[in-house]
């Protein structure tokens, strides 16, 4: 798989872009300005009409072909492929002054891929920073100029910068949005449009803005809650071990079970409870002294069980989708709201 940016399409803030390809920029910048300055004003997609020759005369088949003007990279016109009347354009300069109107936030990342069948936007959503340690999400947009794909709005922990990345950042969102439970319904894959509908991307905008605000409002109560528990002293050795048993309890009685099963649940059990007693014994380990930078308070606990899971317990799947979107991000939340109880 390449990066799939078009010519030198693409821009990102401060930060390179794939094999360094297109503007890196020390200013900040809207998507409208990058599109007239660093994308050489955008192009058109236009629909032309699909004509048949017979009977001596040309006839209209009543189906389009979707073409793309020319760019910066390519003086030639491109046909991205063909469509009913019910397909409606999207033009590159429409998604930027979208985004621009809606968000009103400088962009970290923007491209042009595909030979100009496909666009995304990138920016940052608030990121907080209590005792040193900085969580950042980016909110993302990507949309197909072509008959293949619509829109989309996520939010991802990837850095956007190439085909491949955000492949990998929507395969995320996807994922996430699969696992999430209610109270969730802006982390992930959020929105999917389609160009049947004429106004897909004034929708897109409005669900640009939605969850830009909402992120502004979760980040304030986050870093509210964080910078609580960093206020907060842990008293004593037992208040750690009662917490910890809280989050990561053992699995008590079985009770009332069929004779038959009850080997196997018993066996289950015990794995569940030796696994528990790991992450506790591990946990405390880090909390007494072992762990990086970290203060005798509910933050300095939660960071232990955060690099606990990010640095300690091995893991068959890459560390960072299971801590983001898996069972270890379950098992934080967890940790949180059990800190947050106690307060």
């Amino acid at each position: 798989m390449t990066h799939g940016i078009h010519g030198e399409m693409a821009y990102s803030f401060e930060k390179p872009m794939w094999h360094t390809l297109g503007k890196v920029s020390t200013v900040k910048q809207s998507a409208e300005e990058i599109v007239e300055a660093d994308f050489g004003g955008g192009y058109t997609v236009r629909l032309e009409p699909i004509t048949l020759h017979y009977n001596g005369m040309e006839n209209e088949t009543g189906d389009f072909g979707i073409v793309r003007g020319k760019t910066n990279a390519d003086k030639e016109e491109k046909v991205f492929g063909y469509v009913t009347g019910s397909f409606h354009p999207v033009q590159l300069m429409d998604v930027a002054r979208t985004f621009d109107n809606m968000v009103g936030k400088p962009v970290e990342t923007m491209a042009v891929l595909n030979d100009g069948a496909l666009t995304f936007i990138t920016w940052n959503l608030p990121s907080f920073d209590v005792v040193g340690f900085e969580h950042l999400l980016f909110g993302a947009v990507s949309v197909g100029l072509d008959n293949k794909r619509g829109a989309s709005l996520f939010t991802c922990n990837t850095r956007i910068v190439c085909w491949n990345t955000l492949c990998l950042a929507e395969g995320e969102a996807r994922e996430t949005k699969r696992n999430r439970k209610e109270g969730q319904e802006f982390n992930g894959m959020i929105y999917k449009g389609t160009k049947t509908n004429p106004k897909m991307i004034e929708h897109l905008g409005y669900w640009m803005k939605a969850v830009n605000d909402k992120m502004e409002k979760e980040s304030s109560d986050v870093a509210s809650l964080f910078q609580l528990f960093a206020k907060t002293p842990v008293k004593n050795e037992a208040e750690v071990h009662e917490i910890l048993y809280t989050a990561f309890p053992p699995s008590g009685n079985l009770g009332f079970y069929p004779a038959e099963l009850r080997t196997e649940k018993e066996e289950r059990m015990a794995k569940v409870d030796s696994e528990n007693e790991k992450i506790r014994d591990g946990v405390y380990a880090l909390f007494s002294g072992g762990g990086t930078a970290i203060t005798p308070d509910y933050y300095g606990l939660f960071n232990s069980v955060s690099e606990y899971y990010c640095h300690v317990q091995a893991s068959k799947k890459p560390i960072a989708q299971s801590v983001m979107f898996g069972n270890r991000a379950d098992a934080m939340k967890n940790v949180v709201n059990v800190l947050r109880n106690r307060i």
